[in-house]
């Protein structure tokens, strides 16, 4: 077990995160800044506890405190997170929807695209990702979806290795395009044999329309 020196070192450890948390969190920016009476009395509340001798049922209690100050936060900013999807235009959440019921959203974006507004969606369903590209009104532009390297069709697999041989293929992706789904290729993304990565677009023909060397911060 511990001992309460070493209890006590921890918790002015923590109190000083939780005291620069409390003047530097988002809701400094929303309400401004503290009145000089509160941040005083704030700091001597901090300097009093860090100082006081504690038994270890007391730091366990405000151990307890600290946890669940954390957990409540943490809760707040996964409410947060949520309320960014209300921005998300009905129509487009419906597409997504009848496509894939049980999608979870992981990241959005909103782009306009040669005057027309698209929302690119990234999300998982059943554990696998996936990524559609919307338009404002609902009407599908493309669908990604990863799936397995040994599924690739021949044309395609053969394609990618006479261009790079001996790659290690780090993820792939079927790309359709519109409601039909029609076929457009494969998006790779792979890493050669000297270590450099490239993603790369192969029609279903296995021909290479696309290619570019990733870097440092590109890489997935």
């Amino acid at each position: 077990m511990p001992s309460i020196a070493a209890c006590h070192i921890c918790l002015r450890s923590l109190l000083a995160f939780v005291r620069f948390f409390a003047y530097n969190g988002p809701w400094r920016r929303r309400q401004g800044a503290p009145s000089r009476r509160a941040t005083a009395a704030a700091n001597q509340f901090f300097t009093s506890a860090a100082e006081t001798p504690m038994s270890m049922r007391h730091f366990g209690w405000i151990a307890f405190a600290l946890a669940a100050a954390f957990f409540v936060g943490a809760i707040a900013s996964a409410e947060d997170k949520a309320k960014d999807l209300d921005k998300i235009p009905k129509a487009v959440m419906e597409t997504l929807k009848s496509k894939f019921p049980k999608a979870e959203i992981t990241k959005w974006s909103k782009e306009t695209e040669k005057g027309t507004v698209v929302y690119d969606l990234e999300f998982t369903e059943s554990g696998k990702k996936a990524e559609m590209d919307v338009k404002e009104d609902g009407t599908i532009i493309n669908i990604e979806r990863v799936i397995e390297a040994k599924d690739l069709p021949e044309a395609v697999a053969k394609a990618v290795e006479k261009k790079f041989p001996k790659a290690t293929l780090k993820e792939v992706m079927e790309c359709k395009a519109g409601k039909e789904e029609k076929l457009e290729g494969y998006e790779i993304v792979l890493v050669t044999e000297d270590k450099k990565h490239f993603e790369i677009m192969v029609d279903p023909t296995g021909k290479i329309v696309e290619e570019e060397e990733l870097k440092k911060e590109e890489k997935k």
